[in-house]
């Protein structure tokens, strides 16, 4: 059975701002109480809850504060929330000996902006996930990179960074940046690879650094041109620069990458993308190895729609909502059940093929292999203990419900990337596990494209203003050329 509940941390808000800690955890043994400790890295979407994927750890709360029983309010003292910013807290049950992992998420939404390499010299990812909070932004930043080898026995060696020295978290500030210049001009000289052959350029080992540039004006098409050309012309004049990354980047040369996790003080990223585009430069050394075009995912929505062939079927719709690839996705059900038949229901493994549902496997969609045999009832465990398509099993099943309407979050669901379940059915079952209705999960792309056409918008009106004002000071500079001239003549 697995565990239920949540921990809090709270500040108390008094003057020495301390934290306390409420946990009310569910599906514990008689007088099971558990390690806690907080640790370094994210854990990507559907990764087990192991040392390899959750990192090094940072914070023992057990060493200075004892077990932490399942219902229990524990101060803590005082303790930069920030620095925990999506970090996993792991809960070790010397009784049981199961481990937990769970994310240390914040009350306040997040921003999500990624920026994408995939080229010969640099492949993998940068994703910034910006928090804005009293004035000021806390951003972690997940890097996941690796460098092409044609080298055999470089196959698999990891390239470390520096000790991070954000392992320090009784602080009472964050960690804030000697190098950030905000709306700098600062030009920078830097060296480009032309050549694939020219990757004998990176001396191994080699630790990666990166800086973000704003390119105000700068069109579609000319960011099109960057891509294609794979940044030559960003050698000599890369852009206004606005920060520069405190911490080296993990890298590997092999497509076997560990998510690496730091947490920087960055200029609010939506307000300077609002000027213009903002690239992400990576280097080694002062040589160009990768950039990207920074972005902010667009949330995604889609729906399975229940259109019934007589009013004894079902009816209604399970629509589908997240706003970036890291965060819960929004499920709002609303459906009638006439018959009331209905029992299980779930998003199948593939598409239905039809109002027919011959195209169902018949099996919940579960990308993260998860052991059948030890799945618990329907709402007796945490949600990463079933398939992430069995809803029924995460949430209650529908048995002798007429009208089914229910707003859930569920963090193992997907809209992007390879997990995504757009394009596959969902299914309901009756008590003999024969299908009563079943509908396609549909993107819903009109509102897309709206949001789409806003941002385009947006960007054009910044483009049209920054060459009015360019346009206006070419006036300004002919005009005084002009006086100068009369006054010199």
């Amino acid at each position: 059975m697995g565990l239920r509940g949540h921990v809090g941390f709270m500040e108390s808000g008094g003057d020495g701002q301390e934290v306390v800690v409420a946990a009310s955890i569910k599906g514990t043994v008689k007088g099971e109480a558990f390690v806690w400790k907080v640790y370094s890295t994210p854990l990507p979407p559907y990764s087990k809850c192991i040392p390899q994927n959750y990192g090094h750890e940072i914070l023992d709360l057990s060493g200075r504060h004892g077990l932490l029983a399942s219902d229990t309010v524990v101060g803590v003292g005082t303790l930069d929330l920030w620095h925990l910013l999506e970090r996993p807290l792991v809960l070790k049950s010397p009784t049981t000996l199961r481990v937990v992992c769970s994310t240390l998420s914040p009350t306040t939404p997040l921003l999500t902006f990624t920026a994408t390499f995939l080229s010969h010299q640099l492949s993998g990812q940068l994703t910034f996930r910006q928090l804005e909070v009293d004035g000021r932004s806390v951003t972690g930043v997940r890097s996941s990179l690796f460098l092409p080898s044609s080298s055999p026995q470089q196959q698999d060696t990891p390239i470390s960074p520096h000790d991070d020295p954000q392992t320090s978290l009784h602080q009472h500030h964050p960690t804030t940046s000697s190098l950030l210049l905000r709306n700098s001009t600062k030009k920078l000289k830097i060296k480009h690879i032309k050549d694939p052959s020219d990757l004998s350029l990176l001396q191994h080992p080699v630790s990666l650094t990166w800086r973000l540039f704003n390119r105000r004006g700068e069109s579609e098409e000319d960011m099109k041109r960057q891509e294609q050309s794979g940044c030559n012309s960003l050698e000599q004049f890369p852009g206004w620069l606005l920060h520069e990354s405190l911490h080296p980047v993990p890298v590997t040369t092999s497509t076997h990458v560990n998510l690496h996790y730091h947490l920087e003080t960055l200029p609010y990223l939506h307000k300077v993308m609002g000027s213009g585009p903002v690239w992400v430069v990576v280097y080694a050394g002062q040589v160009v190895v990768g950039c990207s075009q920074l972005l902010h995912p667009q949330p995604r929505r889609a729906s399975a729609i229940f259109t019934p062939i007589n009013p004894s079927k079902v009816s209604g719709q399970i629509e589908v909502y997240q706003v970036s690839p890291l965060d819960p996705t929004k499920l709002s059900i609303n459906l009638t059940l006439p018959a009331r038949d209905a029992v299980a229901f779930g998003i199948d493994s593939r598409a239905t093929e039809g109002s027919s549902c011959r195209g169902l496997s018949g099996r919940f969609y579960e990308p993260s292999a998860v052991d059948l045999d030890l799945t618990p009832a329907p709402q007796m465990g945490t949600k990463d203990l079933y398939p992430a398509g069995d809803l029924s099993g995460k949430f209650g099943t529908l048995a002798g419900l007429r009208h089914a309407t229910a707003t859930l979050l569920d963090p193992t669901i997907k809209l992007f990337g390879s997990y995504s379940v757009i394009g596959r059915g969902v299914a309901i079952y009756d008590n003999s596990w024969h299908v009563v209705a079943c509908a396609d999960i549909q993107q819903d792309k009109s509102r897309q494209d709206n949001n789409r056409l806003h941002s385009k918008a947006a960007q054009s009106r910044t483009i049209i203003h920054h060459h009015a004002n360019n346009r206006i000071r070419q006036k300004r500079e002919e005009s005084q050329q002009q006086e100068q001239e009369v006054v010199h003549g």
